[in-house]
Formats: C-alpha cells, sequence, structure tokens
C-alpha cells in the first residue's frame, strides 16, 4: 500500500469522515470535542484520492498527546475498508495502523488512545518495535462498557421481560406510586444532583469538570442532540436527573444523579426504563451504557441486558 498522511484542523472535514466511519460516535463529533477546550490534531490517511482512515491526537494542557477526551477516540475506518471481514481486509487494516503508529510516534514521540468497541486486532500495536523493546513499546488496558441492542426486541414488553427481575419491579413499583418522567432543561437541577451523587460516594467533582459536564448538556438539549430526563413523584418533587446525548442511532448515558433521600424509590431505574420505552421514536435502537467498571455501577448497568463489550486504552511510552 502506497499511504500518505495528512494533518488537518478542518473540524467539517472530521465529521464527514467520521459520519460514515463504523467507529463514528458522540465522543469524537466535533461539538464535543470543541466544548473540551483543548488541542486536536487530526490526520487523515490515504491511498491516492481515497481517504481510508483517520487518527486523531489530543494534546492535555502542557502540549503532551497523551490526553484522553472522554472515550472511543483515535483510528478510525473509511466504511468500505471494513466491507468484508477477509484476510485481505485484515491485512489492509493492520498496514494501515502500522503506519499510523510509524508516523504518529515520529512526530510526537508519545500517543495515546482509547479505541473503539469494534477495533479488537491490536497486533499492530504488539508488534511495534517488537525486536527493540526497549526503543519503546504499547502499554494496554482494557475497559469494558454495555451495549444494548433493542433491535433484537419486537417491542418494549418484550424487552422488558429480558431485564434483571429487580428491575422490573423497581419500574412497576414507579408506575404504582405515581411517578412521572418529564424532558427539562433546567441545567442547575442536574448539576445540584450531580452534586449530591459525587459527595455520597465521598468524592468531588473539580471545577473543570463541573463546567464541562453543565456546557455539554446545555449545549445538547438546546441542539437536539440529547435529553435531559427527570422523574418526579405524586408530589411533585424532583427525584432524579439523568443525561444522554445521541449520535446517529444511539443513545449514551452520560450522567445518571439522584437526591440521596429518594434513593429507595428507584427514580433513576424509571427515567432509563422510559427513556428506552421511547427511543423507537427518535429512530435509536441502541443504547451505550458508557463504562461499566466500577463494581456496583457496572452491576447496575448491565442488569438492563446489554452486552458486556470492551474497549482498550493503548499508550505508547520509552
Amino acid at each position: 500500500m502506497n499511504l500518505e498522511l495528512n494533518k488537518s484542523n478542518n473540524y467539517l472535514k472530521w465529521d464527514e469522515f467520521l459520519d460514515q466511519s463504523s467507529q463514528s460516535n458522540v465522543f469524537c463529533a466535533s461539538w464535543l470535542l470543541k466544548l473540551r477546550n483543548k488541542s486536536y490534531d487530526f490526520y487523515f490517511i490515504s491511498e491516492g484520492k481515497k481517504i481510508l482512515a483517520t487518527a486523531m491526537v489530543a494534546m492535555d494542557d502542557s502540549g503532551l498527546p497523551t490526553y484522553k477526551p472522554w472515550i472511543y477516540h483515535g483510528i478510525f475506518f473509511n466504511k468500505t475498508v471494513e466491507n468484508n471481514q477477509n484476510h485481505s481486509t485484515i491485512r489492509k487494516k493492520i498496514e494501515i495502523i502500522e503506519f499510523i503508529i510509524h508516523e504518529l510516534v515520529k512526530r510526537y514521540g508519545l500517543i495515546s488512545f482509547s479505541l473503539h468497541p469494534s477495533i479488537l486486532d491490536l497486533r499492530a500495536f504488539q508488534w511495534y518495535n517488537f525486536d527493540k523493546q526497549m526503543s519503546g513499546k504499547f502499554f494496554f488496558n482494557i475497559n469494558y462498557t454495555s451495549i444494548l441492542d433493542l433491535s433484537l426486541y419486537s417491542d418494549f414488553d418484550e424487552y422488558l421481560k429480558s431485564i434483571r427481575s429487580v428491575r422490573r419491579q423497581e419500574y412497576n413499583k414507579c408506575i404504582r406510586d405515581g411517578c412521572q418522567i418529564e424532558i427539562s432543561s433546567n441545567i442547575k437541577l442536574l448539576d445540584q444532583l450531580h452534586e449530591m451523587t459525587f459527595e455520597r460516594q465521598g468524592l468531588k467533582r473539580n471545577d473543570h469538570d463541573k463546567m464541562l459536564c453543565n456546557q455539554v448538556a446545555k449545549y445538547a438539549i438546546q441542539n437536539n442532540l440529547g435529553q435531559m430526563i427527570i422523574c418526579k413523584n405524586k408530589s411533585g418533587e424532583t427525584m432524579s436527573a439523568g443525561l444522554f446525548l445521541f449520535h446517529k442511532h444511539c443513545s449514551y448515558y452520560l450522567i445518571g444523579a439522584t437526591d440521596q433521600q429518594f434513593r429507595k424509590n428507584s427514580p433513576m431505574t424509571f427515567i432509563i426504563l422510559e427513556h428506552i420505552k421511547n427511543l423507537s421514536k427518535l429512530d435509536i435502537n441502541k443504547i451505550d451504557f458508557c463504562g461499566i467498571n466500577s463494581p456496583n455501577r457496572g452491576d447496575y448497568k448491565l442488569s438492563y441486558n446489554g452486552n458486556i463489550t470492551p474497549f482498550y486504552d493503548v499508550s505508547f511510552k520509552k
């Protein structure tokens, strides 16, 4: 293959390529990247006039290319490269990744990606400097998320039967108790509930993360790129709030936050299941729970019967 690598910071060109890529996801959409107020270098890998892949390098505050903006970033293939998963296609993808690695390590010295779950063949990273690892090598960290494919179910009732029984019981109890779901744009309320959730877990949000979450929520809601959903009890008190981002045919569960005094009422379960119930109206057939890597939180997200899906962080270090 005669590959070329060209740098560009054209967000429109970036979005246009990602729109047809199997690795396209909300976390690499330009609107979300811009809100992070970081520096990104976009690379387009071509053979002749055809762009076969792209790569994104994200800089941290010190200018080092080791920053991970959310998850699922790094390398993205043209869908035509992945049309047929035969031996020649597999080899072609390895050659493209090898080329990207060689060029970016040469330019930056250090690189770090959080790869999309569809990229499972990591041999190109393993093989880099295979016989001279004192010159640097890639390190790997495995993460997991849960992805629910709603197209597998004929309707919501069939899906509801598939989930863990305790979730069904919580959902039905919320209905009996007169809980109500509302679409909201009250970012301040989401922020307050999010703060309560962190305090309950003995954690503290830094000012940057707090501001970023509020900006993401505001932009997504104003531009129909997501929904903030709240759950109220029959007295009208807000018990919980969730933020979901939309990209193509997938909803991403970004934030779930509950007032401590209402945790036993299971309002977040009601929000998630009502959201799933209504996704078909939005032409969305998948939901990504965005990580199941902590014991309790991960088990809770898995109880909605999504598929356990690995994704990998890869980092080159000398």
